[in-house]
């Protein structure tokens, strides 16, 4: 299995919203996680990732644990093994969408030809190979987070996690990128991970769970 986390529990001011979720996910596989908001879900991404310390509970990256690891060997596997695609895509303006794209690989130590050579790859894969030098500010939001899914895949990660990767985008762009979301992980063989409160993007994913009450349910049993 690509990810596995088993009683995780998460705490902050007091309140408890992680309370012994346990996900399992394949590579190749894609599941979403829906709930309401204030549910937990980002932070629930953010545990997978390895941003926030789990009270309990243990996640695995294939065969490493996450849990228990230093700070700085935490960043190392999330930058070599987790792809993260974030609901506003998070780019650097100050960088072309190619750059983007390149930065995590060359921070993990790929050579810089072949950082740009996946990049430029990616982008044509994800159908904005003419956008690879373009101005990062003047992106429509469906061709931001195109960008920002080939950035997440350019490490060739184990695991991608996507938190609310449509919620800024109408519904053209929506559909677009959600398709080509849910289309990656047997392609490139990793475990998709995302959250949305999107029904529609949800029900494109292999299998939907539900967070309720700090655990994750099947959403067929949810309440």
């Amino acid at each position: 299995m690509a990810l596995i986390a088993r009683g995780i529990r998460y705490e902050v001011a007091g309140r408890t919203l992680l309370a012994g979720a346990d996900l399992t996910v394949a590579s190749g596989q894609s599941v979403a996680i829906t709930g309401p908001s204030g549910s937990g879900k980002t932070s629930l991404v953010l545990c997978l990732a390895g941003l926030l310390p789990v009270a309990q509970g243990s996640i695995h990256i294939s065969a490493t644990k996450l849990t228990g690891l230093r700070a700085g060997d935490r960043a190392a596997l999330r930058l070599s093994r987790i792809g993260v695609v974030y609901q506003f895509g998070e780019l650097l303006p100050e960088l072309a969408p190619v750059e983007n794209v390149a930065l995590p690989a060359l921070l993990a130590g790929v050579k810089t030809a072949e950082a740009y050579e996946r990049a430029g790859k990616l982008l044509a894969d994800l159908g904005v190979a003419e956008l690879a030098e373009a101005q990062t500010a003047t992106l429509s939001g469906g061709e931001r987070q195109r960008v920002a899914v080939a950035r997440a895949l350019v490490t060739r990660p184990a695991v991608v996690l996507a938190d609310e990767p449509t919620g800024a985008l109408d519904e053209t762009a929506t559909d677009l990128v959600a398709d080509l979301l849910y289309a990656l992980p047997r392609k490139y063989g990793y475990a998709l991970v995302v959250v949305t409160h999107n029904p529609q993007v949800a029900a494109r994913a292999d299998s939907t769970v539900v967070l309720q009450g700090g655990a994750l349910v099947p959403a067929t049993v949810a309440a």
